[in-house]
């Protein structure tokens, strides 16, 4: 029973592409906006370039971390469809729910928050491992 933990190659991050500076500012920039929901990352994850709060994010990585615009818009474009792959990913975990033995357990990337089978911070999160579903009642 020791291998619950062991599932290095499987454990997918869709976060990794993006930087761990700006995965910060995101993640500051959602928890100073009341937006760290599902709800609240989800829509930003939607919102065009032009978009005032696109913008505001855009203007956060370029003060607070010395990037271009453009730097700073294709790491946003990265970290929006890693959370399009991460809604895909939760579908088909949604899919997979009836009748499983093993379930996702749940990390952030920025700040390690979790380690649950739901997604406690939405930013970036990643499934840590997987653990045996407690079926329990």
């Amino acid at each position: 029973e020791e291998a619950a933990h062991d599932d290095g190659p499987s454990v997918l991050n869709l976060f990794d592409t993006v930087s761990t500076a700006v995965l910060t500012k995101l993640q500051e920039f959602v928890e100073t906006h009341g937006l760290n929901t599902e709800k609240g990352v989800a829509d930003l994850a939607k919102l065009g370039p032009s978009d005032p709060q696109f913008q505001a994010l855009l203007a956060k990585l370029v003060g607070d971390l010395g990037l271009t615009p453009q730097a700073a818009h294709e790491e946003l474009r990265k970290w929006q469809d890693a959370q399009k792959e991460l809604q895909k990913e939760l579908e088909r975990q949604k899919q997979m729910q009836e009748g499983r033995t093993m379930q996702a357990i749940w990390r952030c990337g920025v700040c390690g928050r979790a380690n649950k089978p739901w997604i406690a911070c939405y930013v970036a999160p990643y499934v840590a491992y997987y653990e045996p579903v407690n079926r329990m009642g």
